[in-house]
């Protein structure tokens, strides 16, 4: 279970993850004739010379090791890298023979856990370099070699970083290019030197970040894309290796990744967003810091794809087969049982997940995030949706790493927690009248929901001063939303049983008591305390205890009357392609009586329960993510042709 654990917080804590749902792959398409290059500058695409063939084949089915967003393949195919979710370690799968090889042991799960992460093969693949991170502010770049598996750490975790991405190898695989994201929500573009680890700032960025840093195929460059001042879309630009000199290759009116160059060189590839939810793949080639001649596209027919790499003549992608969603069932909360089967609030089938849902007052609307992708070609949209006729209604929200919601129980407004203006995030109120935003004068570190009169709101927070370990407490704090004035309400630090999140607290719809989901160190279990806050004895109420499962990571709720707490447990079965069960399970916090509610398939431990303000119903999130490998091979036959190379700078 710990596997599920550690999937699960790395795809909502990654920046830019790419999480991926996709449609079926078309039947391969050629090229047609060119025109002006003007288009380009645009941001209008013309299709380029036919190409020789192009035929997209599945490398790897759902589930199976390396079918995985965060792994990379080796330049001449054969090998596929990915985390080993289950003890933290890094792996490489052999697509000739099916084998995996364990490259890094992990650390296992415990206080101070590193893990393995995001990997990337050097220029010769004989060495991988990959981030070894626990998860919160400490993020280190290694390199283990693959043949004698020797791992060497390359720059240890930097100070004052929030999170360090790695872009990719020079060609000659002396420097790695990083992008650090800084604490003051700035970013820097960075080369390491592989030999002695130390690493030069190329170009600091504002709350703007550089993504997707390639070399191209001489060296000389690196090539990303970044965020236009005004937000209404991205340029790819060139930076020279030494940091001095900067071009704009071209400007896209939506969001563009970088996928890189063929390991022989050729032209750039990048991928371009459409509104009716696909991706395009485009390339363009660039000669001596310029481009030369119209970005040409190569393939329309993909949807919302997450790059991998390159090898020989293919590129290799992701796509998302299976998503989570909201789905709802009728609760009887007295005899502990659901009346209505469990039903997706989206029909099927969707590729849009709906983690995140709240319930309005009335009990008749719900809210929630919509996210075709994390993070990638499309916004998360809020929608608010009658339960009775089906109606919906987006409104316009401008977040980005939007979270968690919940609505106020004495007005239409919603608390939401997202990144806004100039990448600030935390928590803001939404206006679902006049559709307004406006933030909330406080740094949390999670949403915990509103008081029962709708005043003031309850988050949490990592204190700042830690003890002689450097660990450092929860605060749980109620603040008033206008003047962001706080008043702390417990201080959690337990060493022996810490809390599971920074979410994992729940304050009772009487604010006397707060539930608090906790993990036991060194044995495994996972339990469910309610503490007093009126100043009487604490006491345990549930306990998990292994091979049964974890609790769920701090997703727990109250019914109304607050005699009862809904949670989840998370299992994973021991078939390895079944992936991870959740049970949905209901306490009685004075009799201690727990009631199974229902299974289903899950997303790791992100559960998300939510009890509708009558009583009477409940919603989850239901559903796994699952994901496919798949390479469109044939790419050689996207050489430009000849009478097409006219030579233009760009904008």
């Amino acid at each position: 279970m710990k596997s599920a654990t550690y999937a699960a917080a790395l795809l909502l804590l990654a920046a830019g993850l790419w999480a991926l749902a996709l449609g079926d792959v078309l039947p391969p398409q050629g090229f047609q004739s060119g025109a002006a290059a003007e288009a380009a500058v645009r941001g209008e695409y013309v299709a380029g010379p036919t190409a020789d063939s192009l035929q997209a084949r599945r490398v790897l089915g759902s589930r199976e090791p390396g079918a995985d967003p965060s792994g990379h393949i080796s330049p001449d195919g054969r090998f596929l890298s990915y985390p080993l979710w289950e003890t933290g370690g890094l792996a490489v799968r052999d697509l000739r023979t099916g084998e995996g090889h364990t490259l890094v042991e992990g650390d296992g799960w415990g206080g101070g856990a590193q893990v393995a992460y995001i990997s990337r093969f050097s220029p010769d693949g004989t060495r991988l370099a990959y981030q070894w991170t626990d998860l919160g502010s400490n993020w280190a770049l290694r390199v283990v070699d693959m043949e004698d598996r020797e791992v060497r750490e390359v720059l240890p975790a930097p100070t004052g970083i929030r999170y360090l991405d790695i872009g990719s190898w020079s060609p000659e695989g002396e420097a790695i290019a990083v992008v650090l994201a800084m604490e003051d929500l700035s970013y820097r573009l960075a080369l390491v030197d592989v030999a002695d680890g130390g690493h030069s700032v190329l170009r600091s960025f504002d709350w703007r970040a550089p993504s997707h840093p390639v070399f191209s195929p001489d060296g000389s460059w690196l090539v990303y894309s970044v965020a236009v001042e005004d937000g209404t879309g991205r340029e790819v630009r060139l930076l020279a290796r030494d940091g001095s000199r900067e071009r704009t290759l071209f400007r896209e009116s939506g969001p563009v990744t970088i996928a890189g160059w063929l390991p022989d060189g050729g032209p750039l590839f990048y991928l371009s967003g459409e509104e009716n939810g696909t991706a395009r793949l485009l390339v363009l080639d660039v000669e001596d810091g310029r481009a030369v001649g119209q970005p040409r596209e190569v393939r329309s027919d993909l949807w919302q794809v997450g790059p991998v790499g390159f090898s020989r003549d293919a590129f290799l992608y992701v796509k998302r087969t299976e998503v989570p969603g909201a789905h709802t069932a009728g609760l009887d909360p007295e005899a502990g049982e659901l009346t209505t089967a469990l039903d997706p609030v989206i029909p099927a089938p969707s590729h849009e997940s709906t983690l995140y849902m709240t319930w309005a007052p009335d009990s008749e609307r719900m809210a929630y995030w919509s996210a075709p992708m994390w993070g990638a070609f499309h916004d998360t949209r809020l929608v608010v949706r009658s339960m009775a006729t089906g109606a919906e209604r987006t409104v316009d929200v401008p977040l980005q790493n939007v979270r968690l919601l919940e609505w106020s129980p004495a007005e239409d407004r919603l608390a939401v927690v997202g990144a806004g203006e100039r990448g600030r995030a935390g928590v803001h109120l939404v206006d679902l009248q006049a559709e307004t935003l406006e933030r909330v004068p406080v740094e949390v570190d999670a949403l915990l929901g509103w008081s029962s009169d709708g005043h003031r709101l309850h988050v949490s927070r990592i204190g700042e001063n830690g003890d002689s370990e450097g660990a450092r407490p929860i605060q749980i704090l109620s603040v008033d939303p206008k003047t962001g004035t706080e008043e702390e309400i417990h201080r959690d630090r337990n060493p022996d049983a810490p809390a599971l999140s920074p979410r994992a607290f729940a304050i009772s719809p009487d604010e006397r008591e707060m539930a608090v989901a906790r993990g036991e160190a060194g044995s495994g279990a996972t339990r469910i305390d309610l503490i007093s806050l009126t100043g009487g004895e604490s006491r345990e109420i549930v306990r998990v205890e292994p091979p049964e499962g974890i609790l769920s990571a701090g997703e727990l709720a109250w019914t109304p009357d607050g005699r009862h707490l809904v949670f989840g447990v998370a299992s994973e079965s021991e078939a390895a392609d079944e992936g991870t069960t959740v049970t949905l399970r209901l306490v009685d916090r004075e009799a201690f009586r727990v009631h199974e509610l229902a299974s289903f398939p899950g997303n790791g431990q992100w559960v998300f329960p939510r009890v509708r303000p009558d009583g009477r119903a409940i919603s989850a999130a239901v559903g796994r993510n699952a994901f496919e490998i798949w390479a469109l091979e044939g790419l050689t036959g996207a050489a430009v042709a000849e009478e097409n190379r006219d030579a233009f700078d760009g904008p």
